[in-house]
């Protein structure tokens, strides 16, 4: 359960960085 919220977590922060970088 533990590694599969880390997973989610994971790919939050790479949409999130994806999405800052495309604002740039």
């Amino acid at each position: 359960m533990a590694f599969a919220f880390l997973v989610l977590l994971i790919l939050f922060l790479a949409k999130f960085v994806v999405f800052i970088d495309a604002q740039l």
